[in-house]
C-alpha cells in the first residue's frame, strides 16, 4: 500500500524565505486581479499586491543590511498556483469565492514563515518588532479576503 507523505517543513527559515513567500503573494494577487470578473476583488487584490510589494522591499533591505544579497525570484509553487487559479476560474466561472481563497493561501504561507522567524530565539528584538508589523499587515489582508468570501459580497451585480 502506498503511503501519502506530505512535504516536510523546512528545518529553518530565513529572511530570504520570507522574501520569496512575499513575492509569491504579490504574484498571486496580481494574477487574481487579472482574471477576476469582480471589480471589488480586482481592487482588493491590486491594493494587497502593492502592500506585499512594499513589504518585499523592506525585507530585501533587511537582507541587504545583514550583508547578504536578496534573491527576487518566485517559488515554483507560485507558478503552479497561477495555473491552478486560471484553470479553476475558466472551468467554474462562478468561482468567485475561490480566488480570494487562493490569495489567502499565499498569505497563510507567508504568515507561517514570518511567525517562525518571529519565534526564532536568534531573532533580535528590533527584527521581531519589524516582523510583528509585517504579520499585522498580512493578517489584515487575510481578514479582507475572508470578508470577500462571505455570501453576497462578490454578487453578480458587482462584476465588471
Amino acid at each position: 500500500m502506498n503511503e501519502l507523505r506530505l512535504p516536510a517543513q523546512a528545518t529553518s527559515v530565513t529572511l530570504q524565505t520570507a522574501l520569496t513567500r512575499t513575492l509569491d503573494a504579490v504574484s498571486a494577487y496580481l494574477h487574481a486581479a487579472s482574471i477576476s470578473e469582480s471589480r471589488i476583488l480586482t481592487q482588493v487584490c491590486n491594493d494587497l499586491a502593492i502592500q506585499r510589494n512594499s513589504q518585499a522591499d523592506r525585507i530585501a533591505a533587511w537582507i541587504d543590511e545583514a550583508g547578504e544579497r536578496p534573491d527576487f525570484g518566485f517559488s515554483r509553487e507560485a507558478g503552479f498556483q497561477q495555473i491552478w487559479m486560471s484553470l479553476v476560474s475558466r472551468r467554474f466561472p462562478t468561482f468567485r469565492e475561490g480566488l480570494p481563497r487562493e490569495c489567502e493561501r499565499s498569505d497563510r504561507r507567508l504568515e507561517r514563515v514570518l511567525l517562525r522567524l518571529w519565534n526564532d530565539p536568534d531573532t533580535s528584538e528590533v527584527q521581531r518588532r519589524n516582523l510583528g508589523e509585517l504579520l499585522r499587515e498580512v493578517r489584515d489582508g487575510i481578514d479582507r479576503l475572508e470578508h470577500l468570501r462571505a455570501p453576497g459580497v462578490l454578487a453578480p451585480s458587482m462584476v465588471h
